[in-house]
């Protein structure tokens, strides 16, 4: 139950920062006239290339209280404790997955029509006023969609966050993943390892569920 308490509390806070961050910066691009740009999507490709298990041991070698480089700027019980240590992996994760889900939101943007962004000029002179109330209920089927992957890539957080927190900080910060991993191939426990999974399965389809039938409303509401 820990372990599935610390997995819902990384893809919270994972949800929390990819699609509030993915917000911000595509809005940065559009007051920057940068929405669309084809060299920054190919730049948010790049982070996309690099396994989780190296984003894992980098972060690691910048972290760690005793052989990070930043190790002596920092608290001793960072990755050791658990709030720490589930706010560490939510962070390197998210500078992995924010360039692709800023994309993601930023398209939205990019797709808005000539006419209608010409329109848009004219009735907000105030670009916060357009953000409030344009350009942000334009994004939201986008955010929905970032919201979405993001919870899920909290969710199944495995090999970044078992090299980041050395296994989850003497396992009071091990998530869900990696937990059942070592109940199949550790301690060789199929049926309890499948048994936590049935359990976990109707929370995830719960989520994607809710997930459908709020993208379903959006676009009926569009129509």
């Amino acid at each position: 139950m820990q372990a599935l308490a610390n997995s819902l509390w990384v893809a919270g806070g994972l949800t929390l920062v990819l699609t509030g961050g993915s917000a911000a910066i595509a809005l940065l691009f559009k007051h920057l006239a940068l929405t669309g740009s084809p060299f920054i999507y190919a730049l948010s490709a790049i982070p996309l290339l690099i396994p989780d298990f190296a984003f894992g041991v980098a972060a690691r070698m910048v972290l760690d209280p005793s052989v990070g480089l930043l190790g002596q700027a920092l608290p001793s019980t960072l990755l050791i404790d658990r709030p720490s240590a589930l706010l560490a992996v939510i962070m390197v994760a998210a500078l992995k997955w924010l360039p692709v889900m800023t994309v993601v939101a930023d398209a939205s943007l990019a797709s808005i029509p000539a006419g209608q962004q010409a329109q848009i000029l004219l009735d907000f002179r105030s670009f916060g006023r357009a953000v409030r109330l344009a350009y942000l209920p334009y994004m939201r089927g986008e955010l929905l969609l970032v919201a979405s992957l993001s919870f899920l890539i909290g969710f199944r957080q495995h090999e970044l966050a078992m090299e980041l927190t050395a296994g989850g900080a003497g396992f009071v910060a091990e998530l869900w993943s990696p937990w059942n991993h070592r109940q199949i191939f550790e301690f060789a426990r199929l049926d309890q390892a499948a048994l936590e999974a049935l359990f976990v399965l109707p929370l995830v389809l719960g989520i994607v569920l809710m997930i459908k039938s709020k993208a379903q409303e959006m676009l009926r509401d569009d129509d």
